[in-house]
Formats: structure tokens, C-alpha cells, sequence
């Protein structure tokens, strides 16, 4: 690889890596090869196809439209934002410099930029998951309460405020990652380093103590693990109230068609937050368990990496698990990509009644218009009844 910078270029400090173990330190080892370049591209790949499709489902399907979907569409953008932004850097930062932790590309703009974003969707992603939980309480739960609050400006005003407060926790953070540090390096005299760079770029915090990264780890933390616990909570509600509307329907022998759908829905959204969670969880918890034992980010950074890779696969795994766990959203979207057969039988019944009423009139000429008139009502009254049904 031919050497992208130069030490002619102005360096913060200088670092000598001319011992062959220091230098080997510095770069890619076997595991965070194998992460950037097979498992990260398969992540973004996947992430971005499923979650487009998702969006295009919604965008294809009208009955798909809802209230709840709205939600989901949100953390689908939340979804692709992160993985763009995050999975794209790791795989630039690979082609560009053999060391792992070199930045330099970003620059001192790009080192707020990016993290700003990766913030603001990390934030979104929770306050949306923790909507859609609450979401599905209220239906589920209280649902003359949820009807009556139901409007449409309600969802828009919701997740405006979700986005406006995930910006507003994301700015604190900003002093953590907006120092740009350029690095000299200085590396062994052998031929394998000879076209490596000389100067490597850290986006660090400001010089203002070791508080300025635990206040950022517990920024990042807290409102996981307060968002994870409301989830909990509500989870636990509703699949009691799930069961107890399951037990009275089997006691009654009746069987409710909507009540059947919103089961599904809200068992859906149930075992999405799961993974949700369960996928963040060992990220956030090794970066809580360094505010108690600051030595660990050096011995726990591979296990940082492979929880790295788990956030990424739950912004990828969100349609799967939609089409996985109810059969409406694998209908929609083989209705979006597949098939328009539904639309097309629907078209073709009215197609069909309206002939059907031409050729009637047509042989009743001899009937009186109080007939006529009789049989038009009758027709338009049953083409009333079953597009309701539709």
C-alpha cells in the first residue's frame, strides 16, 4: 500500500514504533480483518437491502400506512443512517491506512460529523423502540384510551420530539470526539513498513481531564439502560394482557379477526425489542464496566469489536424479524415484490358487477323504472356490502 501521508504534514505529537511488537500493535490483527472486510460488507449489504425494502413496502402498500408503521419507518432511516455512516467508516478507514485506529481521513470535521450522526440515530433508535413499546401498550392495554388520543397528527408531533431529543443528547457528546489529533509515527526500518503512513489521525476528546470520557460512556449508557428497563416493564404487560385476552376468547369461543391481528403486531414488536436490547446489551454494559475499571478498555478491546458487530447486525435484522413473526408484513411484501394480483381481483369484481348490471338493464328494458330503479339499488347496495369487506 503506498503511503497516503506525509512527515512533512504538521503532527500534535510524535510516536516512536520503531520496536517490531509496538509497530505489529498498531495494526489489524486477524480477527479485525476478518470483521472489516467478510462479516461488516455482508452486514451493510444486508442492512441496507432489507431495510430499503422495508420502506418500500410501505411506500408500495397502502394498507400498510398505519400509525405503527410510521414508527417503524423511522427507526428503518435510524437504521440506515447508523449503518451507513458506522459500517462505511470502519471499511474506508481498512482500504485507506493499515493501522486500526488511524482517523486521519476524517479530519477534524469529519470526526464531529460522523460521530455526531452515529449519536443522534444510536439515540433515535432506542427513543423509537421505546415509543413503539409504549405504542403497543396503549393498544393493547388501554385501548379506548388509545382511540380516543389516536389522531394524525399525534404520530408526526412523536416522532418529531424523538428526533429533536436524540440531536439534543447527542450534542453533549461532541467534546469527547471533536479533538483532532494528528500523530507522527516512526516506524521500523524494514521493507514490509516502508509504504506505511508516516502520521495517523485520532479523533480524542479535549484536554480537559479523565471525566470528559466517563461522562460520555455514562451519556451513552444511562439512557439504555432506563429505556431497557421501561421496556421490560411494559413487555412483561403486555404479554400478560396478550395471554388474558387469549384465555377469554377460548372460554367464550369466540374468535375476533382485528384482536387476532393486533396479537401478532404486538408479539412482533415484543421479540423485536428483545433482540433489540439483547443485541446492545453487552456493548453498553463493557462500556459502563469502564467507568469502574478504566484499565479494562485496553485488555477488553477485541470484545468491544465483536459487540460492535452485534449493534450492527440488530440495525440490519429489523425486516427479517417483521416477516419472520407475522404474516401480514410477509404479505405485504410479496404483494410489493411479487405479485399485484390483489389489486387486480378487485378491479376486475367491480369490472365484472358493472357489466353484469349493463347486460341486466339491457334485458329489463321492458320492466317499469320503479323495477329499474328497484334492481339499481339492490346492485349498488351489495357492491357497497362487499367492498367492505375488502
Amino acid at each position: 500500500m503506498e503511503a497516503s501521508y506525509t512527515s512533512e504534514l504538521f503532527c500534535d505529537m510524535s510516536f516512536n514504533v520503531s520496536i517490531g511488537e509496538d509497530a505489529a500493535s498498531l495494526e489489524y490483527d486477524s480477527l479485525e480483518k476478518t470483521l472489516v472486510t467478510v462479516v461488516m460488507p455482508w452486514i451493510l449489504a444486508f442492512g441496507l437491502i432489507g431495510n430499503f425494502g422495508f420502506l418500500f413496502v410501505l411506500w408500495r402498500v397502502t394498507w400498510m400506512r398505519t400509525t405503527l408503521n410510521f414508527f417503524l419507518t423511522n427507526l428503518a432511516i435510524a437504521d440506515i443512517l447508523l449503518l451507513s455512516v458506522s459500517v462505511l467508516e470502519k471499511i474506508i478507514a481498512y482500504t485507506i491506512s493499515p493501522i486500526a485506529v488511524d482517523e486521519y481521513f476524517l479530519g477534524a470535521s469529519g470526526c464531529v460529523l460522523l460521530h455526531l450522526v452515529m449519536d443522534v440515530c444510536y439515540f433515535a433508535s432506542v427513543s423509537l423502540v421505546t415509543l413503539v413499546t409504549l405504542e403497543r401498550y396503549y393498544a393493547t392495554c388501554r385501548p379506548h384510551a388509545h382511540r380516543e388520543h389516536s389522531t394524525r397528527a399525534r404520530p408526526v408531533r412523536l416522532v418529531s420530539i424523538v428526533w429533536f431529543c436524540s440531536f439534543a443528547l447527542a450534542c453533549p457528546l461532541i467534546p469527547s470526539v471533536c479533538n483532532f489529533t494528528a500523530i507522527c509515527l516512526s516506524w521500523p526500518n524494514e521493507t514490509r513498513y516502508q509504504d506505511y503512513p508516516n502520521i495517523m489521525g485520532l479523533c480524542l476528546g479535549l484536554d480537559v481531564g479523565a471525566w470528559l470520557g466517563d461522562f460520555a460512556d455514562a451519556l451513552h449508557t444511562v439512557p439504555f439502560v432506563v429505556a431497557m428497563a421501561v421496556n421490560v416493564v411494559f413487555f412483561s404487560m403486555i404479554i400478560r394482557a396478550l395471554n388474558s385476552m387469549v384465555a377469554r376468547a377460548q372460554r367464550s369461543g369466540f374468535s375476533d379477526r382485528s384482536q387476532h391481528i393486533r396479537d401478532r403486531v404486538s408479539r412482533m414488536l415484543v421479540i423485536n425489542g428483545i433482540i433489540f436490547f439483547l443485541c446492545l446489551a453487552p456493548f453498553q454494559i463493557t462500556t459502563m464496566s469502564f467507568l469502574f475499571t478504566p484499565e479494562a478498555k485496553r485488555t477488553d478491546f477485541v470484545w468491544m469489536q465483536v459487540f460492535r458487530i452485534l449493534v450492527y447486525i440488530n440495525s440490519a435484522v429489523n425486516p427479517i424479524v417483521y416477516n419472520i413473526t407475522n404474516p401480514r408484513y410477509r404479505k405485504a411484501f410479496k404483494q410489493a415484490f411479487i405479485t399485484r394480483r390483489g389489486p387486480s381481483k378487485l378491479k376486475n369484481y367491480f369490472t365484472n358487477r358493472a357489466s353484469s348490471n349493463v347486460e341486466m338493464n339491457a334485458r329489463g328494458n321492458t320492466n317499469t323504472r320503479a323495477t329499474l330503479n328497484s334492481n339499481v339499488q339492490t346492485s349498488t347496495q351489495q357492491i357497497k356490502t362487499m367492498a367492505s369487506s375488502f
